[in-house]
């Protein structure tokens, strides 16, 4: 589907404003004219003109009676040109609205073709399933390793048309890209070809892209995960700013080299200890220790109080409760002071 963008500050552009240098402009030029214009540019863009209004989509939006004068002050704002077109044999003339897109942008006929066509190749298992075989989840412009089931980060899995907009696309113009290297190759301005590397000698393949590949009846071993380091490239992307591949799981942490605080390999005897337990942290009696009731911890309370289940310090594992103030179990009432009346 064809669609149209204008601009947030269309309405104070200066060609929107050259109408009010007309020497018969009035209180309305300026907005009757733009209201044309925006007409014509609705009807163009969905009937994919490409930036082209027919005298006949002038005539209908202005009315026969107003159209000469409209047409006429587009042109000397700057809104439209007039150009000639040849259809059917037949060359007749036109009205070419102006391409900027601070004012207003619609996607043309062959951009919208190509959007279209990626969608389809991209769903294509003639050409995603020998892709990814040849290339498996690794990117051919940067090297890393890519995700096919992520849909947000830049190290998404998708593919890429190396050379765009030429057609059906051949298996060799058909790769693995991570989402990173395929944005930025899309807004690359500088010309310069993006050169994707050779494809790898051993792919590696994720659980995923096996379980794809089974769908297609070839069986291939998920890949060991290992360090891996992108080989140099030689194009735009060689300079562009890649994630650091980061390890899968996190390595243990060696008592031995740790340097982030002190660590006993073995207990120090009580004249060689230098080292005291900070205020907050209260002891518990040795006796009150594993006991099976409930005292949470290596026997420290670091909150200042033992942690029971669900109980407060001084429950079954803590210390014995007192005996009860009265012979019948019952807390006997303290009485109250009343003030004298």
């Amino acid at each position: 589907m064809s669609w149209v963008k204008g601009s947030d500050t269309a309405a104070f552009h200066p060609i929107v404003l050259r109408a009010l240098e007309f020497d018969e402009a009035d209180d309305r030029t300026v907005n009757e004219l733009y209201g044309f214009v925006q007409r014509c540019v609705t009807m163009a863009a969905a009937h994919e003109q490409d930036y082209l209004v027919t005298l006949g989509t002038a005539k209908s939006v202005a009315g026969i009676s107003r159209y000469r004068v409209m047409t006429d002050q587009a042109v000397r704002a700057g809104y439209m040109s007039w150009v000639k077109v040849e259809e059917d044999g037949v060359e007749r003339d036109a009205l070419k609205l102006v391409e900027d897109e601070n004012l207003f942008h619609m996607v043309l006929k062959s951009e919208r073709e190509w959007m279209n066509q990626r969608k389809r190749d991209a769903r294509n298992p003639e050409l995603t399933f020998p892709a990814r075989l040849r290339d498996g989840d690794q990117c051919r412009y940067c090297g890393n390793i890519v995700y096919f089931g992520d849909r947000k980060s830049g190290r998404g899995g998708t593919y890429d048309h190396v050379v765009p907009g030429q057609g059906e696309p051949s298996l060799e113009m058909f790769v693995v890209a991570c989402r990173s290297c395929n944005s930025s190759k899309k807004d690359d301005q500088s010309g310069k070809a993006w050169v994707p590397l050779p494809a790898p000698a051993e792919p590696y393949y994720s659980e995923s892209t096996a379980a794809f590949l089974a769908k297609n009846d070839v069986v291939v071993k998920p890949s060991p995960r290992k360090p891996f380091t992108p080989a140099p490239v030689n194009g735009p992307q060689a300079t562009a700013e890649r994630p650091v591949e980061q390890p899968a799981v996190a390595a243990p942490v060696d008592q031995a080299t740790d340097t982030s605080g002190p660590v006993h390999a073995h207990p120090a005897s009580p004249d060689q200890r230098t080292d005291k337990p900070s205020p907050s942290v209260r002891q518990i009696p040795a006796g009150h220790q594993g006991d099976g009731t409930g005292f949470a911890g290596t026997g420290q309370d670091v909150t200042g109080r033992a942690v029971k289940g669900r109980g407060r310090s001084g429950g079954d594992g803590g210390a014995a409760k007192p005996p009860p103030s009265h012979p019948s179990g019952k807390r006997r009432r303290r009485p109250r002071n009343r003030k004298p009346s």
